[in-house]
């Protein structure tokens, strides 16, 4: 094999994420969230809160609140957690019943929700999801459910609720508050991840030229 094209597919195999051990929240599943603390690491997005107003096609207001996110890297993976609070305004006429983000399409996915000390930039909340839902077929949307009588109350607060990736990049992304309106805003998402069949092609590809190449340099006369 040429030396060049050795490292090169060596380089892709290396920059290639390895995936989590388990997908505990796959496409077309619901799951309840595990009760969980952060893992050591840091901020690589600081908490931010930004309030969300839902309407209606009326241009009704259904509920008005406080949505904070952020992003936090685990310092033994260096895999991506997207963490995420919503508190409904006293003043809103209903309770809140799906948090909805985008996009987590070829990332592995697990939903928790942290107990305890409320990490940095957020506070302990109460309110509890029922279950997560992951959309079927490239399962880019994770949703928190919180179907009444559990819905999220006036002046209510969740609990910090995270999803865990095996991400190691972000881009923006959106979440959405449901119920009898939307309100949808810009947070973080994971950066896809290629697939092991995409990497594999690719690397081949580049071998395949790389070999091609060398192969037209010991044609050419000296």
């Amino acid at each position: 094999m040429p030396k060049r094209s050795f490292i090169i597919c060596a380089a892709c195999m290396i920059l290639a994420p390895c995936s989590a051990s388990a997908d505990l929240l796959p496409g077309g599943h619901a799951v309840p969230t595990a009760v969980s603390a952060l893992p050591a690491g840091a901020y690589i997005f600081a908490p931010t809160t930004v309030h969300v107003v839902a309407r209606n096609a009326l241009n009704q207001i259904n509920f008005t609140g406080n949505l904070t996110y952020a992003v936090w890297r685990e310092q033994s993976t260096g895999f991506l957690d997207f963490l995420y609070q919503f508190h409904n305004d006293s003043t809103s006429k209903n309770p809140v019943e799906h948090i909805s983000t985008t996009d987590f399409a070829t990332v592995t996915t697990n939903v928790e929700e942290i107990t305890g000390t409320a990490p940095s930039g957020f506070v302990l909340g109460s309110v509890v999801p029922d279950d997560a839902t992951r959309s079927p077929g490239d399962g880019g949307v994770v949703a928190f459910n919180f179907p009444t009588p559990h819905s999220i109350p006036k002046n209510g607060t969740t609990r910090v609720l995270v999803i865990s990736t095996n991400a190691t990049q972000i881009e923006q992304g959106t979440t959405s508050l449901i119920d009898g309106a939307v309100a949808t805003v810009i947070t973080e998402a994971p950066v896809p991840i290629p697939e092991p069949g995409s990497l594999t092609l690719v690397c081949g590809g580049v071998l395949g030229l790389a070999g091609v190449s060398y192969r037209r340099r010991r044609l050419l006369p000296s």
